[in-house]
């Protein structure tokens, strides 16, 4: 019995699903025509352009009705009783599934009907003059779009991308239709030629768009809307650079610009105007008139804020906070660099001027708190101020830098002598009297200064380092190792900025090059007891590491590197002269002796201007040396190319005799005939071998021979039998010279 029972039950429970799948059966169907009729309708809405047609209106209705019929059909499956359920679990998943599909088509159907709903509320919004509620509308349509494109297998891709098409110039019309609104609602405007107008900025609120339908429209609305549709950020930047350039920066610039705010109806205006006479503006104003007016321009700054936060943002506290971290750093800049830091110093020296800038400052800044443009913790400005002595030597330090580098910049290569008894300091106290052990021979090999000239630049130079030490021990403490360092700042300029700026001078004229040289050792002499000399002035901290020792090194390799440089480019010089030559056999050839003869001739012409332009210049033991090299390279070079002659002529000895004797004499007239025997020994090692060479063309075979036994020739064995096989014919004597020449 109980098993009939349960048949009949089960019997039961199918039909009641055969009536539920019927059921189902028929909202599908239902969905399917009112998806088709939405599809129909957005469609012609397109393709037509028919801007008032609404068709939320027809559809609300139906799909309500289609949500409740399939919620009861929800409601009836789950009812089941749960064995039943159990026993038929396939069927009644597959009716769940069923519904699920059915709830996500009418949910996508609602979404796209409130995505037409808005966008033709768009329309009305923008007739009306209520552009935040539209770029409101186009947002909720955007976020609406993005969940269709998540169901878009439910929906119909051709009527998605017609909607996605219509929010996409709506927001593009909105867009570039505010951006007019803004441009002509906040105007820049330019200096006026021939008045006293700087600068302004003009704001109309609410701004008249249209006589025949009286809408207007308040600039607040403007940046909302901007907000709204995500592009305000680019504007916010644009406006605040352009306040900075054009406002802000001539009023920190020009202490003498007076800011003034005026009102007419609907138009708010901030100007800039020079109020001072020509003949008053180039009146030179003392230090402390100019730091005076300076304090009026703090107010001045905080009108400008007000103006934007209360005429264009209008309190807006997000909009305000956005604009006061786009322009506090160029605001700080600008206070600091041209208000701040140029009275800085005088405010130190000047206590009551100096408690008005820092009330001036704590006021400005209490200004920007209230307006939101800073948070209240930002105390920048008030530390500036407070740390106005480090400001004061930070400033010092700079223009003694700025200083040095015009001085170095400056193309200036005249040269001054200097001697030892023309410099400031030494290793020793400026005192007649003499301690133990001390006396003047002593001071005068341990530091001494060669006579030699200089730049004007280089003394200009070395001068500022010692008013700069001067100025630093003369002051408290904090200054004195500021400065002190300012001066190593200095010397490390120097070794950067001299060899660029003179570049091509280096390469290409020598006494550059010398006197560069000349330079370099001249700032190192100077360096060995420069730390020396103000070291007990400095604080005990410093003292320790108070040198420029180290630095006497750098100089000297830069000067000494320079000078092996142009040292180099002679010899090249004097090279290719006598690569002119062509070699010194075959002069009995009238245009061969014309040959060498004029590359010789240019030899003496190159060192000769290198004597006449450098000499003078140059310490008297360093010409010695690089003239000398230069010599001796003539010389060598013209002994080693005749050491490879064979079969001379007798003429051509004669003539290699005369080209000696020329070089000779006129190396003698140029230098090298103040030199001891010693120095040019030891200067020009190839001097003696030269003046043989021309000894040895015109002396006789059994001359040579005789001074080779005695030691006379500065030439090897093999050297002399060359020479010998190259003078004299083959016979036996020369055989029998040959064979003794060992």
């Amino acid at each position: 019995m109980m098993e009939g029972h349960h048949k009949q039950q089960q019997h039961h429970l199918s039909a009641q699903n055969a009536e539920g799948q019927r059921g189902l059966d028929s909202v599908l169907k239902d969905v399917d025509e009112v998806k088709n009729l939405i599809f129909e309708k957005i469609n012609k809405h397109f393709e037509d352009y028919i801007t008032s047609f609404d068709i939320s209106g027809t559809y609300d209705s139906e799909l309500q009705s289609l949500k409740q019929t399939v919620q009861l059909m929800k409601d009836n499956i789950q009812s089941n009783n749960v064995d039943a359920v159990l026993d038929d679990f396939e069927e009644n998943e597959t009716s769940n599934s069923t519904v699920q599909i059915t709830d996500a088509i009418i949910d996508m159907l609602e979404k796209m009907s409130e995505v037409d709903k808005d966008l033709l509320a768009y329309d009305t919004c923008i007739d009306s003059g209520r552009f935040l509620d539209a770029a409101s509308k186009l947002k909720q349509v955007g976020h609406a779009m993005s969940v269709l494109k998540t169901h878009s297998k439910f929906a119909d891709a051709k009527i998605l991308s017609i909607l996605q098409a219509d929010h996409d110039e709506k927001r593009a019309h909105l867009k570039s239709h505010m951006e007019d609104i803004w441009r002509r609602a906040v105007v820049f405007q330019q200096p006026a030629v021939g008045t006293q107008h700087v600068a302004s900025v003009q704001v109309t609120s609410p701004l008249e768009l249209s006589e025949s339908n009286n809408v207007e429209v308040d600039v607040r609305d403007v940046v909302n809307t901007l907000s709204e549709l995500g592009v305000w950020s680019s504007h916010s930047k644009h406006f605040t650079d352009t306040l900075v350039t054009n406002i802000i920066l001539p009023l920190c610039e020009n202490h003498s610009l007076e800011l003034i705010v005026s009102s007419s109806r609907n138009v708010t205006t901030l100007t800039l105007e020079d109020k001072t006479t020509k003949v008053k503006t180039r009146k030179p104003r003392s230090k402390l008139k100019m730091v005076q007016e300076a304090l009026g321009v703090f107010q001045s700054l905080g009108k400008i804020v007000e103006f934007v936060v209360n005429t264009i943002l209008q309190g807006d506290n997000v909009h305000v906070q956005t604009f006061g971290k786009l322009l506090f750093p160029q605001f700080f800049d600008a206070v600091v660099e041209h208000l701040l830091s140029k009275a800085v110093s005088l405010q130190a020296s000047n206590a009551d001027l100096h408690k008005k800038v820092v009330e001036a400052t704590a006021a400005l800044q209490r200004q920007l708190v209230r307006f939101s443009i800073i948070p209240a913790g930002d105390t920048q400005l008030t530390d500036y101020v407070a740390r106005v002595k480090l400001h004061s030597t930070n400033r010092e330090r700079q223009e003694c830098i700025v200083h040095a580098r015009q001085i170095l910049l400056s193309d200036n290569l005249n040269t001054i002598c200097v001697e030892h008894k023309t410099e400031k300091g030494g290793l020793f106290p400026a005192m007649e009297q003499f301690t133990d052990g001390d006396t003047a021979e002593l001071r005068e090999s341990i530091y001494s200064l060669p006579s030699y000239h200089i730049t004007e630049t280089t003394k200009k130079f070395v001068n500022l380092l010692y008013s700069t030490l001067d100025a630093a021990t003369s002051t408290e403490s904090e200054n004195t190792v500021q400065l002190f360092f300012a001066v190593r700042d200095m010397l490390e300029l120097y070794l950067a900025v001299v060899p660029t700026v003179h570049k091509k001078a280096l390469e290409s004229a020598p006494p550059v090059s010398v006197t560069l040289h000349n330079d370099c050792f001249y700032v190192a002499h100077h360096l060995l007891s420069l730390g020396y000399q103000y070291k007990t002035a400095l604080p005990e901290k410093v003292q320790p590491i108070a040198t420029f020792v180290d630095m006497v090194p750098v100089f000297r390799k830069l000067g000494t590197d320079h000078l092996l440089k142009m040292m180099k480019r002679q010899h090249e010089a004097l090279s290719q002269c006598l690569d002119e030559c062509g070699g010194f056999g075959d002069t009995v050839d009238p245009k061969r002796y014309e040959t060498v003869e004029r590359g010789l001739k240019q030899v003496l012409h190159t060192f000769e201007g290198f004597v006449k332009t450098c000499k003078s210049i140059m310490q008297p033991e360093m010409f010695k040396r690089v003239a000398g090299s230069l010599v001796s390279h003539v010389c060598g070079r013209i002994v080693a190319e005749v050491l490879t002659l064979n079969d001379l002529d007798t003429k051509e000895t004669t003539h290699i005799s005369n080209f000696v004797q020329l070089l000779t004499a006129k190396f003698t007239a140029l230098g090298m005939g103040a030199l001891s025997d010693a120095e040019r020994e030891k200067v020009v090692p190839e001097w003696l071998r030269f003046i043989q060479l021309g000894e040895i063309m015109t002396n006789n075979m059994m001359g040579i021979k005789e001074k080779f036994d005695q030691n006379h020739w500065d030439f090897t064995a093999a050297e002399m039998r060359g020479f010998v096989k190259a003078i004299f014919s083959d016979s036996p004597k020369r055989r029998g010279v040959l064979s003794e020449l060992r």
